[in-house]
């Protein structure tokens, strides 16, 4: 009867350690560019503490937009966006639906932010706008 070869623990190890050996490790020096962590750590500085929809602890950018809309809800914010793009009522919340209602609050957000910056629309228009839902 024929026996088989048994791997050795000491070969595992082996194999291990050659591969961390060829892992190169990256350190940042001052010129490069920061890392997403520090750009974060950054604009947090500049956040301004609000309140969300449900009353729990918020924060935002603290621009005209973001201070018009803070304390919206998700459904609210998305229903503004739709009409200022002109879609049918219900469209972007379905294009949306996948996505958690953060994600969908803050990616309406910023959809009616990049038509308040191109000044497609007013602040003013979507005061208006939200204040008639």
């Amino acid at each position: 009867m024929a026996t088989r070869k048994k791997r050795t623990k000491a070969k595992r190890t082996t194999t291990r350690k050659t591969k961390s050996k060829t892992a190169k490790t990256v350190k940042r020096t001052k010129t490069d560019k920061p890392t997403m962590t520090d750009q974060l750590r950054e604009a947090r500085k500049r956040y301004t503490v609000s309140k969300s929809s449900k009353g729990t602890a918020s924060a935002h950018n603290g621009d005209d937009v973001a201070t018009l809309l803070a304390g919206s809800s998700p459904e609210d914010v998305c229903a503004v966006a739709e009409k200022l793009a002109g879609f049918a009522a219900g469209e972007l919340a379905t294009k949306y639906g996948h996505l958690n209602p953060g994600q969908v609050r803050m990616t309406s957000g910023n959809r009616i932010r990049a038509m308040v910056r191109k000044e497609i629309v007013t602040v003013d228009d979507v005061a208006a706008i939200l204040a008639a839902l």
